[in-house]
């Protein structure tokens, strides 16, 4: 039934109790895994850390009933630690009460909903992304607020920052509410007393942010002869601000001296696709006895001169079938040129990322009623194309390529539509983005966690991407690849 690295694991985890990394590999029974280490451990006060309610709800069906054992998100057990020393509830509108009370009269009347929304944006994003020490002296962080808008290309308007310190400020002395932000945070910053447990098992934990390793630390803090079990993927971390997480596995490795582990044998991916990943990963992927053939291939019946956004992609919609498929691609541009000539066809899909459709929809404010599209780009082009330079020469290539990426969609976007105004535009472009169907277009970013039978990889020269520079960002590329490859269950197609 398991396999000998699984057995290795078990074996180990029953035998010693040092902590323990386990790097698992995409579709290698990583939960399977989990749930037997819970199991096997029913003697311990165990904690299981999983990173949202669905999967803890899952979690509670599959693993067998521990007395001594809790099942919980990082969120939750943040909530209820923090309950236990200050009568609170829930309001997840508390910052919005704080913006209405200390600025909305302060706002222009047509601005208003828009700057609150800004803010309290804003305010989110810090809780979850500023480190502890800012957190509690927002003040003196200014800069890694504005960091933080640049990076996750937020609204603004000109006294944002200010406002935002205030509004921090004033939610971290309100210990008689907290919203969801709170959960992770308000703990750290009062320095509650976490519960006590023997065993800690940590879910993705590539994904692990500043705040919840603060809270692995606490919990040690507790009792420091605590064991930590972490499984995660390395090569599944794409997600980075600032070099907080992007090597979280190895940071979690070295601060808690882990004995490590590989779950190397993928249960998902056939032996063809395999083959391909392991080009990316050589060693840290493997098929397995009962893994069928599957297909890699290729096709590029188009002009490879042509840009990625700018392809005619016509003669592969006669050849291929994208029914019951995901297409990835590194960027958004490429995506929406090809949806677009899939609905010339007739095929309906749907792009998945609601938070680039929104980005895009940004450069519709306050446009004119009655302009044409094509007015629009030239005037929309000039503007983005000011902020590029503008980022190239602060050297933010990472917001320059969003940018430019954003702009090459315009470009995408303003050409194959057959709308003549921009309202039409705009709506056709928020409809893309709530469409159901089973062609579903995404970038790599989007798609962890996501496998179909047949996926493709459009424009594969994208990655790794040029303003991929250092080695953290180049080793980011690189699990970018992986990642795309190893959705397939069936075909894995190159256009």
């Amino acid at each position: 039934m398991w396999t000998e690295e699984q057995e290795a694991i078990y074996k180990f985890i029953q035998e010693e109790k040092s902590n323990v990394s386990i790097s698992a590999c995409p579709g290698s029974g990583k939960t399977k895994v989990l749930e037997q280490i819970w199991n096997i451990t029913q003697e311990k006060v165990n904690l299981y850390l999983a990173f949202n309610k669905s999967i803890v709800t899952e979690a509670k069906l599959k693993l067998k009933y521990n007395p001594y054992g809790v099942i919980s998100t990082f969120h939750s057990l943040g909530f209820k630690t923090f309950r236990k020393r200050f009568d609170t509830k829930v309001d997840e509108n508390k910052v919005y009460h704080i913006i209405k009370r200390e600025f909305e009269s302060s706002f222009p009347v047509k601005k208003r909903e828009e700057y609150k929304y800004s803010l309290f944006s804003l305010v989110g994003y810090c809780k979850n992304n500023l480190t502890i020490q800012a957190l509690k002296t927002p003040k003196y962080f200014k800069e890694d607020i504005q960091n933080i808008i640049e990076f996750f290309d937020l609204d603004v308007y000109e006294d944002i920052i200010e406002h935002c310190v205030v509004c921090l400020e004033k939610s971290n002395l309100n210990t008689k509410v907290i919203d969801f932000n709170d959960m992770l945070v308000l703990p750290l910053l009062y320095d509650c007393d976490f519960p006590l447990f023997e065993q800690v098992l940590v879910d993705e934990s590539q994904d692990i942010s500043l705040a919840q390793r603060e809270m692995l630390r606490r919990l040690k803090d507790r009792n420091s002869n605590v064991r930590f079990i972490f499984v995660g993927d390395p090569h599944q971390s794409i997600y980075t601000f600032r070099g907080a997480s992007f090597n979280s596995i190895e940071l979690l490795q070295e601060e808690f001296s882990t004995e490590t582990f590989k779950l190397t044998y993928s249960f998902r991916c056939p032996v063809e696709v395999v083959k391909e990943a392991q080009k990316v990963y050589k060693d840290d992927i493997k098929s397995t006895s009962r893994s069928i053939e599957g297909t890699v291939r290729w096709n590029k019946d188009y002009d490879i001169t042509e840009a990625p956004y700018a392809r005619d992609y016509f003669r592969i919609l006669e050849q291929e079938d994208f029914h019951n498929s995901l297409v990835l691609c590194r960027t958004n541009a490429p995506l929406f040129n090809l949806a677009y000539q899939l609905l010339s066809v007739g095929l309906i899909p749907s792009i998945r990322g609601k938070s680039f459709g929104k980005g895009i929809l940004k450069y519709f404010k306050d446009i004119e009623p009655g302009m044409y599209i094509f007015d629009f780009l030239a005037e929309t082009r000039s503007k983005v194309a000011e902020k590029i330079e503008k980022y190239l020469a602060e050297d933010k290539r990472h917001l320059a390529e969003r940018e430019t990426d954003k702009l090459n969609t315009l470009v995408v976007v303003t050409s194959r539509s057959t709308c003549k105004y921009v309202e039409e535009l705009q709506r056709e472009i928020e409809s893309m983005f709530s469409k159901e169907s089973d062609i579903e277009l995404s970038t790599i970013h989007r798609a962890k966690g996501l496998e179909k039978e047949k996926v493709f990889i459009l424009a594969p020269e994208l990655i790794p991407h040029k303003s991929a520079v250092q080695e953290w960002e180049l080793e980011q590329e690189q699990n970018l690849k992986y990642v795309g490859i190893t959705r397939s269950k069936k075909e894995l197609i190159y256009l």
